[in-house]
């Protein structure tokens, strides 16, 4: 199924070469994809002197995928076809005053309603992807904790929601399924190393190889935001100080928008009619704007430090910046290039190849997670 996904249209001989199995294997999984109607017969190919062999190929539209991202309080869904393009998206919000119980419930209940509403009329479901932040035991489908929800603990979150769905859950976490979603936007893009960057309310990195993310033992491996920058600096709510969130994520530019609104009640950007975002502080810095050029030189800065630490560790020069600096812009982009390359060794620098992500935020982690189920999915056995 796999091969069929990959390659298109193949014949029984192809897929013998391509798979090393055997060609009466080969013939009964044919057998049981077909009666699945995971794949179709898609017309003969070129006869080398007898009859002309029959051609297959995977059927996309044989069934539907779900994946979500629960990045509480918002839960995001989509609904792909097997070929991982989405047919439907749709997110809401929970109510973290309610006790972990009654929060489960209230999340499943809005999955499935989810499901019954867009699956109907469609074809099955087949699995379901689910992406989560916080801590996860991967290998036996619990979310271990998060710090949005102190009252959540090894919640069996695979086992619930396939009691409630009745297909295979695959749970990872929200910045693989990010760092998978950027990797399928790019033909090509997920052979090539690169370091992905989630800067969100807090930062997360993830090291893409071979088409696979380093997710480490609680699935926080590359968790940067919580590296310190500022010995004894600033609080961070996982109790240490001075971490690099606290400086450089959106988190950090409430927190400098608060304290220009507290120091310049004058300044431009307390005077938009609505909260100022980073668009606004870029444009106004553009244009000579004193207080609006120090916070976005406080955020390059320490955003640039947390790049080029990754680099250095992971010597890894393909990097992409997703989460709320992604519509930063050119000069934006020019910028932190600049400051990074300023703290890296020459040759790293010379190599530094950084973009900002283009993703649509609602969907992104969703459609990672449902890929990452589609690729889990495993097909029929043969009889």
């Amino acid at each position: 199924m796999q091969a069929l996904k990959t390659s298109g249209e193949l014949t029984v001989e192809e897929l013998v070469r391509r798979t090393g199995i055997s060609q009466p294997t080969v013939l009964k999984a044919l057998g049981a994809l077909q009666q699945d109607g995971l794949i179709e017969r898609s017309g003969q190919g070129e006869s080398t002197g007898g009859r002309p062999p029959a051609l297959y190929r995977y059927n996309p539209r044989a069934g539907t995928v779900l994946g979500l991202e629960v990045e509480l309080p918002v839960v995001r869904a989509v609904l792909t076809d097997l070929a991982g393009d989405v047919l439907a998206a749709w997110h809401w919000t929970l109510d973290l005053g309610l006790e972990a119980p009654r929060l489960l419930e209230e999340w499943l209940a809005g999955v499935q309603a989810f499901v019954t509403g867009q699956v109907a009329g469609r074809a099955p479901l087949q699995t379901c992807g689910l992406a989560v932040t916080g801590f996860i035991d991967q290998g036996r489908g619990v979310w271990l904790s998060t710090p949005r929800v102190p009252t959540l603990r090894d919640w069996p979150v695979e086992r619930h929601l396939h009691a409630a769905l009745g297909v295979p859950v695959h749970l990872l976490h929200q910045i693989d399924a990010l760092t998978l979603a950027e990797a399928g936007r790019q033909p090509g893009q997920s052979e090539q190393p690169f370091l992905y960057f989630d800067v969100a309310q807090g930062i997360g990195l993830r090291l893409m190889r071979a088409g696979v993310p380093l997710t480490g033992m609680f699935g926080n491996a590359g968790l940067i935001g919580h590296t310190t920058v500022v010995p004894d600096g600033l609080p961070c709510v996982c109790g240490n100080r001075g971490c690099l969130e606290m400086y450089a994520s959106a988190r950090a530019f409430r927190r400098l928008l608060d304290e220009l609104r507290d120091l310049h009640p004058g300044a431009a950007l307390n005077h938009l009619g609505r909260p100022a975002e980073l668009a606004d502080a870029l444009h106004l810095a553009g244009s000579g704007d004193p207080h609006a050029r120090g916070l976005v030189e406080h955020l390059v800065r320490f955003l640039g430090i947390g790049v080029a630490n990754a680099v250095n560790v992971f010597e890894v020069t393909n990097v992409v910046l997703g989460g709320f600096v992604s519509g930063g812009g050119e000069e934006f982009r020019r910028h932190l290039l600049h400051e990074a390359r300023t703290r890296l060794q020459p040759i790293l620098g010379r190599e530094l190849h950084l973009v900002l992500s283009t993703a649509d935020r609602d969907t992104a982690a969703p459609l990672g997670a449902a890929r990452h189920a589609l690729h889990h999915m495993a097909p029929p056995t043969p009889a």
